[in-house]
């Protein structure tokens, strides 16, 4: 906003230049929520973040256009992935009493 504002600068109104230098900073809340989530493959070679966060539990692999939340981050999130776990590894003990019973 501020680079804006400077170039607004050279416009003969003054009320854009009013405008982009009362705009409220917004970069905090930027970097807040991409704090949130971490880049799919595609997006991570074009970032650059200043630390590594390892891949969360998921076991797919986002496409470009999604948003893949950080572990500790989102609580409710955290919540339902643990829950989709514990019910995989529940799934997968019935899977495998079934093959033993049908051998």
């Amino acid at each position: 906003m501020a680079k804006l504002a400077d170039e607004s600068e050279s416009f003969k109104g003054r009320t854009i230049f009013g405008l982009l230098r009362g705009a409220p900073d917004l970069v905090p809340h930027i970097r807040n929520v991409q704090s949130m989530y971490q880049a799919t493959e595609d997006e991570s070679k074009h970032i650059q973040y200043s630390s590594r966060v390892p891949l969360t539990k998921c076991s797919y692999v986002a496409e470009a256009d999604e948003l893949v939340p950080r572990d500790g981050k989102d609580e409710r999130y955290d919540e339902v992935v643990e829950e989709i776990d514990s019910l995989e590894e529940s799934l997968n003990a019935d899977l495998k009493k079934f093959e033993k019973t049908l051998g």
